[in-house]
């Protein structure tokens, strides 16, 4: 499932995957701004990402995120108080080889999902940092998550912009719990039906009230590679 949904026509929210023989990075992020400057601002982590990828790999996303964070002061001057122009991004990063049953995943404030066959969900919470902006710790280590990628768990990325979009009777956000409940109401579902059901039930509680922000969500399912034959 992949649903990106832009407040206006240029997203500031992304999302990229790399795949090869060894395994598979994908990651969400929410840079700063809306339209033009959103964009611009897409375009700068793209290159810094590129940049990141070529010196370090994609197996570590904890690693990753670190040295995005760093980077992009530097890119930005925010290293150079009174320079710098105040932007940054939100990121989620996951990570699975062949090589293991295990995913991997790193947050700078954005959360993982996950909802297993029996109906059950779960959230792996990312660190409460951000990544490129003035007041972002150079040094700051983001911490690795190891999940099982079990028979029939679907993972999830969100951006912000879903969990903060305003609705309902009283106008208040879409929220977590929400979210979850839609997880475990339609997360058995094939991932098209499941986006389907994801844009039905946003527009339904948005009603009225204008889109407050950019929304991306995918959700994917790694491939468990079959035993070996003995």
């Amino acid at each position: 499932m992949s649903s990106g949904n832009p407040a206006i026509w240029w997203a500031a929210d992304f999302y990229y995957c790399q795949a090869d023989q060894r395994g598979c990075l994908l990651m969400v992020a929410d840079c700063t701004g809306h339209g033009v400057p959103g964009a611009l601002m897409t375009m700068t982590v793209n290159s810094v990402l590129n940049h990141v990828l070529s010196t370090l790999g994609a197996a570590d996303p904890a690693l990753i995120l670190q040295a995005i964070n760093r980077l992009l002061r530097t890119t930005l001057r925010q290293d150079q108080m009174g320079e710098g122009f105040e932007a940054g991004l939100d990121a989620g990063a996951c990570y699975w080889s062949e090589s293991t049953s295990l995913l991997t995943f790193a947050g700078a404030r954005l959360d993982l999902y996950y909802r297993d066959s029996d109906g059950t969900v779960a959230v792996v919470h990312g660190d409460r940092r951000n990544l490129g902006y003035r007041q972002s710790d150079p040094d700051w280590t983001f911490t690795g998550h190891s999940i099982s990628r079990l028979p029939g768990r679907t993972f999830y990325l969100i951006t912000d912009g879903l969990l903060d979009q305003s609705g309902g009777s009283k106008g208040y956000g879409f929220g977590r719990k929400q979210f979850l409940m839609f997880l475990q109401q339609y997360g058995e579902l094939p991932l098209i039906a499941q986006q389907t059901a994801l844009e039905h039930t946003l527009a339904d509680w948005r009603g009225e009230q204008l889109q407050r922000d950019d929304i991306t969500v995918i959700g994917f399912r790694p491939a468990l590679e079959p035993p070996a034959s003995p």
